[in-house]
Formats: C-alpha cells, sequence, structure tokens
C-alpha cells in the first residue's frame, strides 16, 4: 500500500510538525528530527529539512515537499514500502 500525501495548496503548501507528521505517517517528533538533526538521503548524503516560516504560534512550517521527500528516504533507506 503506498500513502499519498496531499494538501489543499499542493505541494508548496506550510505544515506544521503535527500536520506534517499526519500525512506522512511518521511522529511529529520525526520531523522535528529532520529539520535538526537532518536525515541520510537516498544518495547517502545528509539532509536538513528545511524551515520555510513560521506560524502565528512560533511553530515551524515545512513545506509539503520538502516532508515527502524526507519521509520517501527515510523509508527507502530502512527498505520500508509503506
Amino acid at each position: 500500500m503506498t500513502a499519498t500525501l496531499t494538501a489543499p495548496d499542493g505541494v508548496d503548501s506550510l505544515l506544521t510538525a503535527a500536520e506534517a507528521s499526519a500525512l506522512a505517517r511518521v511522529s511529529a517528533i520525526s520531523v522535528r528530527n529532520w529539520a535538526n538533526r537532518g536525515y541520510r538521503g537516498v544518495d547517502g548524503q545528509w539532509h536538513r529539512l528545511p524551515v520555510s516560516g513560521k506560524d502565528r504560534q512560533g511553530r515551524n512550517l515545512y513545506k509539503l515537499i520538502d516532508v515527502a521527500k524526507a519521509e520517501r528516504a527515510t523509508r527507502a533507506r530502512a527498505r520500508r514500502s509503506h
């Protein structure tokens, strides 16, 4: 089964860690770790999930496309398909 990430504004939608985690089916702390510590991409290089802004409460916002790339790379390196 393949998870599909969708949002009303397309791939440039800005999401909080909680929203991103729900769409990517990971914990919110995983999303925050991708931003703070980074993740190893399918190319073997380390990448950080870029913060694309802040909401009114001061929470970091992430682009959907960036979250999808991090989630895909993490699953591919762990050899998980769902």
